[in-house]
């Protein structure tokens, strides 16, 4: 079981912060040559006080060589501010080690609505420790904003 959490921000209309925990249970390790897990995830909004998202997620993960895995996900997004709050989703990532320490990430990934998204970008793990850094650039990550830049903090203990 791991324990994870998130902090959003988003600006320009309807700014808000929002937050909450996740959990992944991993059925299958990965170095079995196929992953399979369950993710759960849900946010809060601070603005409104009221869950803004929440998710359940299939992933399967495939070892294509050393340095490179596939991760295939399925499930259901709950988003309160969309017309239609509740969407099935699907998604496919490639991930690459391409230096020491250093990931390149691409993934696609739709919901049953709305218009495909991608995003691309880089994961530094200095020392290959306990910590990640990510930054991506994203097309419709929500299913409606045109461009998107996530970053990311991964803090494992």
């Amino acid at each position: 079981m791991e324990f994870g959490g998130s902090i959003g921000r988003a600006w320009g209309e309807g700014a808000d912060t929002s937050f909450g925990p996740a959990l992944k249970l991993n059925l299958i390790p990965l170095e079995t040559g196929l992953g399979l897990g369950v993710i759960s995830s849900a946010a809060w909004s601070a603005g409104s006080g009221q869950i803004d998202a929440a998710s359940v997620i299939v992933p399967v993960s495939l070892q294509l060589h050393e340095r490179v895995r596939a991760n295939f996900n399925a499930g259901w997004l709950y988003a309160r501010s969309d017309a239609r709050q509740n969407q099935a989703f699907i998604g496919a990532q490639i991930e690459t080690d391409i230096a020491n320490g250093w990931m390149l990430m691409g993934e696609v990934f739709t919901h049953d609505i709305g218009q495909p998204g991608a995003q691309f970008g880089l994961r530094w793990s200095p020392g290959q420790g306990s910590v990640d850094l990510d930054i991506l650039s994203g097309w419709r990550t929500d299913g409606a904003t045109p461009w998107t830049v996530t970053l990311g903090v991964t803090i494992r203990r």
